[in-house]
């Protein structure tokens, strides 16, 4: 990990339950974890220490079968930047975890918040075109400026067919700030980890300086002599109507 230096790493389906002693410490990092009451389930955050960050308990979904972990690390743009990685059951109703996912994305793009929301969301992309519940989720994400950045299968059984169930979820467009996305052939599990390279702070913008025309010689009399000559010397019959135009706006 210290090769590659991440900003942090999200997991999910850690399988602590509350009780349990953790003692996972990975020098320069910081683990914080969201329990599940489970054998399944759970979900950690390993933090880069030098990143500067504040907990956001008030962003967990609740009551919808997935446990949610959030935090918030400030910008050079002024705007919130939240990280956040979830864990949703598989034997839990998928609609109520639809809407209250979309609630959340839909509230942080009102706050003109940027996110970055990965994890286990045990519905396959793939079924889009197949499953009305996976096509009304991607539907009501986009529609708010939520997308994935994957679209292949992430995760390979015996048992199954592959299936994309494992996400990372932006609002972000800008191609200079998402320099790449992929997913990993590392066989630790049956899912495949999947990772981003995204710059936090915004480039700065090159700033234009106008051009301004310089009028202080400017004759009006002369110039208006001259649009009217060179207006009288176009003939509309003797060419196409955008040579024409390119040439008239040449002679000004």
């Amino acid at each position: 990990m210290t090769a590659v230096n991440p900003t942090f790493v999200a997991i999910s389906e850690t399988k602590l339950k509350p009780n349990f002693i953790v003692n996972i410490d990975i020098p320069g990092f910081q683990f914080i974890h969201h329990p599940s009451q489970t054998n399944s389930g759970g979900v950690g955050l390993d933090i880069n220490c030098k990143l500067t960050y504040q907990l956001r308990n008030d962003l967990n979904l609740q009551n919808v079968g997935c446990e949610s972990l959030f935090i918030e690390t400030p910008t050079s743009s002024g705007k919130p930047f939240i990280i956040g990685v979830i864990y949703l059951h598989p034997t839990h109703a998928f609609p109520p975890f639809r809407d209250e996912f979309t609630k959340l994305v839909t509230h942080l793009q009102n706050k003109n918040c940027e996110y970055l929301i990965g994890g286990d969301f045990n519905s396959n992309l793939l079924k889009y075109h197949e499953q009305s519940n996976v096509t009304n989720f991607v539907d009501s994400l986009a529609s708010c400026g939520c997308i994935s950045l994957f679209n292949k299968p992430t995760k390979f059984s015996k048992n199954c067919p592959p299936s994309l169930l494992d996400r990372i979820y932006v609002n972000i467009c800008d191609e200079k700030r998402i320099n790449n996305a992929g997913i990993t052939i590392y066989d630790i599990s049956d899912h495949l980890p999947v990772f981003v390279n995204l710059k936090l702070y915004h480039p700065t913008q090159q700033k234009i300086k106008p051009k301004f025309r310089c009028m202080k010689h400017f004759a009006p009399n002369t110039f208006l002599t001259d649009l009217s000559h060179n207006l009288n010397n176009l003939n509309p019959e003797a060419g196409e109507v955008n040579t024409l135009s390119d040439k008239f706006v040449k002679s000004l």
